[in-house]
């Protein structure tokens, strides 16, 4: 979750995981998706805007974990913290 450029996405996909990111900002997003475009390697990545504190645009089961780098301190208010961290999502 809130993956920005997806470096962490993309070393964990480079180390055999298949992994899905997301961040609030379409301009991270593309970037994300440039960066994981030009490994070298086939790569199973899959990355898409969605805000943290809003549902998320996915069916129930669809994570194995979730990676949380700091990301939910960014998240100014309280409601918006407990909502990301919400088993709703």
């Amino acid at each position: 979750m809130c993956c920005g450029k997806g470096r962490d996405v993309i070393w964990l996909a480079q180390q055999g995981i298949c992994m899905t990111g997301f961040d609030f900002s379409s301009n991270a997003i593309n970037e994300a998706r440039k960066r994981s475009a030009a490994c070298q390697r086939d790569m199973n990545t899959n990355f898409f805007v969605q805000d943290a504190t809003e549902p998320w645009a996915l069916s129930d089961n669809t994570f194995d974990f979730v990676f949380d780098c700091f990301a939910t301190t960014d998240i100014e208010s309280r409601h918006g913290r407990e909502r990301a961290v919400s088993s709703e999502n």
